[in-house]
């Protein structure tokens, strides 16, 4: 049975992927107070909206595409060059 292990630095690498999420979405939130509207049409957080939503979201995919590659492997439990 194999198990997976997570490298140092896994979870670091985790918390830039919510962090870039989160960024994301707050992009295209609505903001009364904004001085120029997005490409949408509305007053947004982000005037680059939905352009910088996109980039962001491109961002968490690569980061989790290289968490899952370079920071993620399987061993067997049975592995006798663990011990």
């Amino acid at each position: 049975m194999s198990v997976k292990v997570k490298k140092k630095g896994y979870w670091i690498l985790f918390a830039l992927s919510i962090l870039l999420t989160i960024l994301a979405v707050k992009t295209v939130l609505p903001d009364a107070e904004a001085t120029k509207e997005s490409d949408l049409g509305y007053r947004a957080c982000c005037s680059f909206a939905p352009w910088s939503t996109l980039i962001l979201l491109f961002m968490t995919m690569i980061n989790c595409k290289l968490r899952k590659n370079l920071l993620t492997y399987r061993t067997d439990e049975n592995d006798s060059t663990a011990a």
